[in-house]
C-alpha cells in the first residue's frame, strides 16, 4: 500500500463551559489534524493536540507540530507505508505531530486489514484479544460546591462510576468544601479522584492531603511539581495514593518516577508520549514495577480520544481511564468516544471505527492537500 495524499487542517474548539485547574482556565482547545489517503483508496486520520499555554509557548508549539505535518504532506505522497513509519524515527519530531502521523498511518493499515485500530494494535503488541470497553473516569467541570454536588450526583444517576477533580486552585478551606461537595453527590460506591496538576510544595501538599484522606480518594494526581520527583515519592505515605501525570509526560520521566518508586500510578497520555509504541512501553514498565496504569487525554479532539481509547483497549487497561473529556466540547462532542454506564465502547468496525470518520474535520480548516490520484 502507497500513500496518495496528505492532508493537513487546523482544528479548533471551544468547550461547554471554562475548564478551571491550577495550572489556568481553558475556554477553546485547538490542535492540527490531517488525513492520510492511499492508493487503494483507504483514508486514515490522526490528530496533534496542543495544550492551552501560555501565548509564545502555544505559537512556538504549533509551529513545531504544523512544519512537521506540512513536511509529511510534502514527502509521503508516493511512498510506501513502510518508509512513512520509518520517518516517524526522527528524533526530532514534536511528540504530538509524531502521534498524529503514527494514529493516520496505523488507522489506514487496519481499515486496509478490515481490523478495529484495538485489534491491530493487540496483534502487533502480542497482547491477546483487545478489550470491547474501556472503564473511564468523568471529569466534574463546576467550580462551586452546589454545582458540584449536583453535578457528581447527577453523574452518579448516569451510571459513571469514577469522578475526577481538580484541586489546588485556592485555599484549602476551598478544596475541602468542593471535595466534601463531590463526595456528598458522587455518594460513598463513587471512586473519586483529584488532580493538583503540581500546584504545592511538598508541605503543603501534606497538610491538604491529610485534609482529604477523609473523603476516601481513590489517588490525587501530581500533588507537586513535575521536577519533585523525591517529594512525590514521600508522600505516598501521606495517606492518599500518589499519581504522576506531569512527571510521566515523557518516556523517561515515567521510567524516572517508577525508578524512584515514587508513585502509585502513572497517568499516561499517548499524544505527549508521541505514538503507541512509547506509551505500550511505559505502561509494561509500570505494570511490571506494580504501579497502576491511566491513559489519559491532553486536551485531546475526538480522533485523538478515539486512538487513545483503541490504545487502552489493546494494552487491557482495568483502572477507569481519563478518556470521556469529549464530552466537554461545544462541537465534537457527537464524534468523541461517549461514557456509557461507566465505559466506553468500541466498535469492531474497521480502524478508528464509524464515529471517528470526519471527526478531524469538525471545525477544522483545510490547509490544502498534496499528492496524486
Amino acid at each position: 500500500m502507497k500513500i496518495a495524499a496528505v492532508a493537513v487542517f487546523s482544528a479548533a474548539r471551544s468547550l461547554r463551559r471554562a475548564l478551571h485547574s491550577a495550572s489556568g482556565t481553558a475556554l477553546h482547545l485547538s490542535g492540527v489534524a490531517l488525513q492520510i489517503r492511499s492508493d487503494c483508496g483507504e483514508t486514515g486520520q490522526g490528530e496533534a493536540p496542543l495544550p492551552p499555554l501560555a501565548p509564545p509557548q502555544a505559537s512556538l508549539q504549533r509551529a513545531q507540530i504544523e512544519a512537521a505535518l506540512l513536511a509529511a504532506r510534502a514527502e509521503w505522497p508516493g511512498a510506501e507505508l513502510s518508509a512513512a513509519r520509518d520517518w516517524l524515527s526522527r528524533p526530532a519530531l514534536h511528540p504530538a505531530a509524531r502521534w498524529a502521523l503514527a494514529t493516520a498511518l496505523a488507522d489506514l493499515e487496519a481499515r486496509g486489514r478490515g481490523i478495529s485500530l484495538a485489534a491491530y494494535l493487540a496483534a502487533h503488541f502480542a497482547e491477546g484479544a483487545a478489550l470491547q470497553a474501556v472503564a473511564a473516569n468523568e471529569l466534574l467541570a463546576a467550580e462551586h460546591p452546589g454545582e458540584l454536588e449536583a453535578e457528581a450526583a447527577a453523574a452518579a444517576a448516569r451510571g459513571v462510576r469514577a469522578l475526577k477533580l481538580k484541586v489546588g486552585q485556592g485555599a484549602l478551606a476551598e478544596d475541602v468544601a468542593r471535595v466534601a461537595a463531590a463526595r456528598s453527590g458522587a455518594g460513598p460506591g463513587m471512586l473519586l479522584r483529584l488532580d493538583a496538576n503540581g500546584a504545592w510544595d511538598e508541605a503543603e501538599a501534606r497538610r491538604r492531603m491529610a485534609a482529604l484522606r477523609r473523603f476516601a480518594i481513590e489517588f490525587i494526581e501530581q500533588p507537586v511539581a513535575a521536577r519533585e520527583i523525591a517529594a512525590l515519592a514521600r508522600l505516598r505515605r501521606a495517606g492518599i495514593a500518589v499519581a504522576a501525570d506531569e512527571a510521566a509526560r515523557n518516556e523517561s520521566g515515567a521510567l524516572a518516577v517508577l525508578a524512584a518508586e515514587a508513585a502509585d500510578v502513572l497517568v499516561l497520555k499517548p499524544a505527549a508520549l508521541g505514538d503507541f509504541a512509547a506509551s505500550r512501553r511505559c505502561a509494561a514498565a509500570a505494570m511490571e514495577s506494580g504501579a497502576g496504569v491511566v491513559l489519559s487525554s491532553l486536551f485531546d479532539g475526538p480522533v485523538s480520544l478515539w486512538a487513545a481509547l483503541h490504545l487502552a483497549a489493546a494494552l487491557r487497561v482495568s483502572r477507569a481511564c481519563g478518556l470521556a473529556t469529549g464530552a466537554l466540547l461545544q462541537s465534537g462532542a457527537e464524534c468523541a468516544p461517549a461514557l456509557l454506564n461507566g465505559a466506553l465502547h468500541l466498535s469492531s468496525a474497521p480502524g478508528l471505527g464509524a464515529a471517528a470518520r470526519g471527526a478531524a474535520l469538525c471545525g477544522a480548516e483545510v490547509r490544502g492537500e498534496a499528492g496524486g490520484g
